[in-house]
């Protein structure tokens, strides 16, 4: 569930970032779509602003942005509630796990060692592998939303992507100690 809801968070981060060009053209004041050349979906976007009332048409492009961000963050935090579950879940399981397994130890076993660092160090495992999922579906979630945002670039212009990613690595390279 999580997946599925950082998947549909990541599109419609791809579509709010994508309603900034009828806002950049209503208030450049160009009432065409003829000029630009992009995927189909982003001119058929620009060309539904364009066919309302021009008073209109900046009020609609705002909501439009405005309702989509509120959809969005809605969904992350739906996500995030899923993802907190899951990493409760897997410390649970794995602490359920650890208790199966010290009931089978022989009685030798605990007369050995210290139970106390034994506890604790495996609950300090139990915790580490938590974050580790929850970081996991994070970094998952991340990768979904530069995707989406990559794509939408690609689309509008795959030379300008190209320069920008380009350029991006080249700084990355020379920040890297």
């Amino acid at each position: 569930m999580a997946l599925s809801l950082a998947f549909t968070a990541s599109l419609l981060e791809g579509i709010s970032a994508a309603l900034v060009m009828p806002i950049l053209q209503i208030l450049g004041k160009n009432t065409t779509t003829s000029f630009f050349q992009g995927p189909h979906f982003l001119q058929s976007l620009t060309h539904y602003y364009t066919q309302l009332p021009e008073n209109r048409q900046l009020i609609a492009a705002i909501f439009s942005f405005f309702a989509i961000t509120v959809i969005k963050n809605i969904n992350r935090y739906f996500s995030n509630i899923s993802v907190n579950q899951l990493q409760l879940k897997t410390g649970e399981n794995l602490r359920k796990q650890c208790v199966e397994r010290f009931l089978k130890l022989d009685l030798l076993f605990y007369n050995q060692s210290k139970l106390g660092e034994l506890l604790s160090y495996i609950n300090e495992h139990i915790q580490r592998s938590e974050v580790l999922a929850s970081h996991l579906l994070e970094i998952i979630s991340d990768s979904l939303t530069i995707f989406v945002l990559l794509a939408l670039s690609i689309g509008i212009s795959p030379q300008l992507t190209g320069v920008a990613i380009f350029s991006l690595l080249i700084i990355t390279t020379l920040l890297r100690p």
